[in-house]
Order: C-alpha cells, then sequence, then structure tokens
C-alpha cells in the first residue's frame, strides 16, 4: 500500500488509489457544498451539556479511511505521541507519568472543532 500510494504522480493516479475516476473525487472533494460533506448531530456528554459530533458522508468517509490508513504506513511516530498512534493511547501516556512528583494536564476546548 505504502509503495503504491507514494508511486503516485498525478490526480488520475490518486483517484484510481481511491478507485475513484477524478471526476467522482472530485465531487466529492470540490463539488459537494461543505454543509453535505458531513453529518451533524449532538450527543451528551457524563458531565452534562452536548458534545458536537460532524461525521462525514460515506463516500468521504471511505477516502479518508483509505488515506489513513496509508498515513499510517508512512508516518513514523515520535516515541512521545501517544494520541492518534497505533498501539498508543491514554493508558500508555498515563504510564509514563506514574511517580511523577507534578502533571500537568491541559484539556484543550473544541480542539477538533
Amino acid at each position: 500500500m505504502k509503495s503504491v500510494f507514494l508511486s503516485l504522480k498525478d490526480h488520475n493516479d490518486l483517484s484510481n488509489y481511491f478507485g475513484l475516476t477524478y471526476k467522482e473525487l472530485a465531487k466529492v472533494i470540490y463539488g459537494t457544498d461543505d454543509r453535505y460533506k458531513y453529518h451533524h448531530f449532538q450527543i451528551p456528554k457524563k458531565g452534562g451539556g452536548h458534545r458536537d459530533i460532524h461525521s462525514p458522508a460515506k463516500k468521504l468517509k471511505a477516502i479518508q479511511s483509505q488515506l489513513k490508513d496509508v498515513l499510517y504506513e508512512i508516518y513514523q511516530t515520535r516515541q512521545s505521541v501517544h494520541g492518534f498512534a497505533i498501539d498508543r493511547s491514554i493508558v500508555t501516556n498515563a504510564e509514563r507519568h506514574l511517580d511523577k512528583k507534578f502533571i500537568f494536564n491541559v484539556d484543550l476546548s473544541d480542539f477538533f472543532g
């Protein structure tokens, strides 16, 4: 998958990689109004309030998923990175901080907004 992706030369190669014609890919990315690319809904938070969810439309989600998989193969995360890294999580991050005298925890509001 990695070698195929890295050998892509132009927009036609890229669209073929996703199993689409260039016209189909362009329509998903450029030809669809932003309000139709994502479905918006809310789910309740444990502590009250709600969380806004923007879920991609089916075709866009398929493209993003395939792109995610190949980027995981290409990009090597640093040892200090735990978020959105394969075989790492909030737990592996916390383990590195056990028995530390101080821990500074920050929650960035609306980070993914």
